[in-house]
């Protein structure tokens, strides 16, 4: 919906935030990236902060979920 895609994680995070208040659609996936980047991008990869392998196997599969939603929204704006 930008016309290009993002280069990192912090930039994807600005530009969803701007269109997520003006398609109402981008605000749950707008939560579920943030919620996800903060943890995984954030709490594990740079502070090393992770808790029992299920805490971090939930925020992959939320993170495939967040993939799969996108995809289906993105198919819906292209057709």
């Amino acid at each position: 919906r930008t016309d290009y895609e993002p280069t990192t994680s912090g930039r994807t995070l600005r530009e969803m935030n701007g269109l997520r208040h003006t398609d109402p659609a981008i605000l749950p996936l707008w939560q579920t990236y943030k919620d996800r980047q903060e943890y995984l991008h954030g709490r594990c990869f740079y502070r090393g902060e992770w808790d029992a392998d299920a805490d971090v196997l939930y925020h992959i599969r939320a993170t495939l979920d967040y993939i799969q939603d996108a995809e289906r929204l993105a198919g819906a704006a292209a057709g």
